[in-house]
């Protein structure tokens, strides 16, 4: 799983070092399916709350840490489609239960620009950074199997 992001590692040209220019593109290679990718595995690890499971990562954990923190903040809008359930978001009442798709807005003031460090080039990667809160700001369900919520990051106090 490693070997692929360090081979397709060059110097890149904003001051990460190779091993975290590939740390980075590990996180977001895309596999034949979702439970097989790297992301999945950390995620699920980081959601347990366990440190027995979270220790195995901290090296991990680390070495993209300081490399997120050399890449330049990100102010803007982003979007982001799924297809997935959004009951996890809570107060279903404000969510049509025959949506096939969620676009979220995304208005955030600490993400950070990773395009350079995947392996898609299709669009920019934006990665929120963890800990961050956001608030929903409006939902709205036009019809047709599309849902649409705007939220904002909000600065923690």
């Amino acid at each position: 799983m490693v070997t692929t992001p360090k081979l397709n590692c060059y110097a890149p040209d904003d001051s990460l070092s190779p091993d975290e220019s590939a740390s980075i593109t590990l996180y977001t290679m895309e596999w034949s399916t979702k439970e097989q990718t790297f992301c999945y595995f950390l995620n699920r690890a980081l959601n347990s709350n366990d440190e027995k499971q979270l220790r195995p990562w901290f090296h991990y954990l680390k070495l993209v840490s300081h490399a997120l923190a050399k890449l330049k903040t990100q102010h803007r809008t982003i979007y982001r489609v799924i297809t997935e359930d959004v009951k996890a978001l809570g107060d279903e009442k404000n969510y049509s239960q025959d949506s096939k798709r969620t676009l979220f807005t995304i208005e955030c003031e600490t993400g950070k620009d990773i395009s350079r460090h995947t392996f898609s080039d299709e669009h920019d990667d934006i990665l929120l950074i963890p800990g961050r809160q956001f608030e929903v700001v409006s939902c709205l369900d036009p019809g047709d199997g599309l849902r649409m919520i705007q939220i904002k990051e909000v600065t923690l106090t």
